[in-house]
């Protein structure tokens, strides 16, 4: 079946901290002394972003964003980045969920779901955390793709088995149909 809305992760998947890319655990920039007070400053596009995201909308395609990282700021910090990095008018809907819950991702997508009346073949989510963006989203019986990560297929060997992986977003446009 056709995907009428494609979930995206923020951190790791649309926009990484520039010093370390997808080397090391994304999460740094909000605790590390140096850059915690003013994160976003250190993060940048990930490559091919902009023209996956202009494409599926062209398609008719809904995207959503849904972040785990919980720090009060963090909403505004996702609003801020968007507008920075011009995708802002891109995406239909950005949400924060706890990442204690590893299912939290699945939990909201499938909240999002019922809420626009759209089934799960119809959603897909793209993330690169195999624990929040793949494994619990495929269990809940909703389509994934793990968006490669040298850092999670370091730390989680699991991920080296994922058949659906992508390196630039604009490959999930073979997933779409």
């Amino acid at each position: 079946m056709k995907k009428k809305i494609v979930f995206l992760d923020a951190i790791g998947t649309l926009w990484y901290p520039k010093l370390t890319q997808n080397y090391a655990d994304p999460g740094w920039v909000f605790k590390n002394k140096w850059t915690k007070n003013n994160p976003i400053r250190y993060m940048t596009l990930t490559p091919g972003v902009k023209p996956a995201l202009i494409r599926l909308k062209k398609l008719g395609i809904k995207l959503v964003i849904i972040s785990a990282i919980t720090h009060e700021s963090h909403k505004v910090g996702l609003k801020k980045l968007m507008k920075r990095f011009k995708i802002y008018d891109l995406i239909d809907e950005y949400h924060t969920v706890g990442y204690i819950d590893g299912s939290a991702k699945a939990k909201k997508i499938e909240h999002v779901l019922k809420r626009l009346g759209l089934k799960k073949s119809q959603a897909l989510m793209v993330g690169d955390f195999y624990w929040r963006d793949y494994k619990h989203v495929k269990e809940r019986g909703i389509d994934a793709i793990l968006f490669h990560s040298e850092f999670q297929n370091a730390r989680w060997p699991q991920t080296a088995r994922v058949k659906k992986r992508i390196r630039n977003l604009k490959n999930v446009l073979k997933y779409i149909n």
